[in-house]
């Protein structure tokens, strides 16, 4: 099920107590309470009744930086947006803090009876007794997920590639901290679960292929689900292949070490506490990955082009892609992927932080068309050649519907001034962007 679809069912039926519906977004306080109660027990979601308008986008974007103020230690929400009947609706997604209890304007609150409540003595007890030891969520355990549930072939092969030899496939996960006392984590079910997306809600990855991102046109969307060294394959292959029709397959050949550890480094870095899956838009303009949570360890996007401390926000899971040999340059793999890019000829990514995420970005055509003189045929050609790489004579006279001469003339006079290239001879003559 789509995320959107996910979001507008638990809009229209306030399901679980974990839910709560505001009547406005503009009262800072009391969003920012909601935001603490929910964070202080076991996260959810904040849903704001009113659809929005075109201007209120900005004002969101406002009020979450305000929130994250507001809560000491500061605690940044996910704002997403969801269509529900033809109108635009948005939601902050609170995961349950590892750094709880948050306080706002000096309150403690707690979420009970579907509001925030004053914490009580006895709740705040168990609180402060459970944050003693700060452990990652990938580490947390989880009883209510059965051994039958995970990928026993998956498992063997990661014993087989990591030289294990185990006296039973348990005794993997124990020796990686993936199973403490016969219980799973969160680390193991995101791993080797066969349905990791039935237990930890979210870490699914949501692939949108844009025939035009401005625009906002779509030509496919689709989820890839399952363990994560599984995603990583599917959705490198997805890009890759996309990639290759954009800015060639001898560039993306250059680039495909690159883009492995981008995407390695999306699923080992995301915040998986936020019920929220990794958001990959493709277009003809753009890559674009959107991960929840911001960079952790007091980092900032400025940190990551130049050598960093390696932070982990998911250990158990670092430590296993590590093993897998797909965790390469820990504290350095920024460096490397602008490095490459720049080796290979491609704009440099960027990297910030929006809507309580991590967005990388990696401009396709940062530049556009070269801004010469052609006729408008000429343009809907090398328009034609981002996305399709070549075309014959015959093709280009069909698809502009002009005479063989005039088709020739305007091919021939773009190769002459260098902005295409022609190959091969007869009916075999191709022409591509150089």
């Amino acid at each position: 099920m789509p995320f959107d679809e996910i979001l507008r069912k638990i809009f229209r039926e306030e399901t679980g107590d974990q839910t709560a519906v505001l009547p406005s977004f503009r009262d800072v306080e009391r969003v920012a309470e909601h935001v603490a109660a929910l964070a202080n027990s076991r996260g959810g979601y904040l849903f704001f009744e009113p659809p929005l308008s075109p201007e209120d986008t900005h004002e969101l974007e406002t009020l979450l930086e305000e929130v994250e103020k507001a809560l000491e230690p500061p605690l940044a929400p996910l704002l997403m947006y969801f269509t529900d009947r033809e109108r635009q609706r948005a939601v902050f997604l609170v995961p349950e803090s590892m750094d709880k209890p948050h306080l706002v304007s000096g309150k403690l609150l707690i979420w009970r009876g579907g509001e925030p409540q004053p914490m009580n003595r006895s709740e705040l007890e168990g609180l402060l007794l459970g944050s003693s030891r700060r452990e990652s969520y990938d580490s947390l355990l989880r009883p209510d997920v059965p051994l039958d549930a995970l990928d026993s072939a998956l498992i063997k092969l990661f014993a087989e590639r990591t030289g294990s030899a185990p006296l039973w496939l348990g005794q993997v996960l124990e020796e990686y901290g993936l199973m403490v006392s016969g219980k799973l984590t969160n680390a193991g079910v995101i791993l080797f679960a066969r349905e990791p997306e039935a237990f930890v809600y979210g870490t699914e990855i949501e692939v949108t292929v844009f025939k035009d991102l401005e625009k906002q046109e779509i030509d496919v969307s689709y989820s890839i689900k399952g363990p994560v060294l599984k995603k990583i394959e599917i959705l490198e292959d997805t890009v890759s292949t996309y990639l290759s029709k954009i800015i060639g397959q001898e560039e993306i050949n250059c680039f495909r070490a690159a883009l492995r550890e981008i995407i390695v480094n999306a699923v080992s870095h995301r915040d998986y506490g936020f019920p929220a899956p990794t958001m990959v838009r493709l277009s003809p303009e753009s890559l674009e990955i959107w991960n929840p949570g911001k960079l952790c360890g007091g980092l900032t996007p400025q940190d990551l082009e130049k050598l960093h401390a390696p932070y982990h926000r998911n250990p158990l899971l670092a430590r296993i892609l590590r093993r897998m040999e797909m965790v390469k340059y820990p504290g350095a793999g920024t460096n490397f992927i602008l490095k490459s890019a720049d080796e290979c000829g491609l704009p440099r990514p960027t990297f910030t932080e929006v809507q309580g995420g991590f967005l990388l970005t990696l401009e396709l055509f940062a530049g556009g068309l070269p801004e010469v003189e052609v006729n408008e045929r000429q343009r809907l050609l090398l328009e034609y050649l981002r996305l399709h790489r070549e075309i014959t004579r015959k093709e280009y006279q069909e698809m502009v519907r002009v005479s063989e001469r005039t088709a020739r003339h305007d091919l021939e006079e773009l190769v002459s001034r260098g902005l295409l290239k022609k190959s091969g001879k007869g009916k075999n003559t191709r022409y591509v962007l150089p």
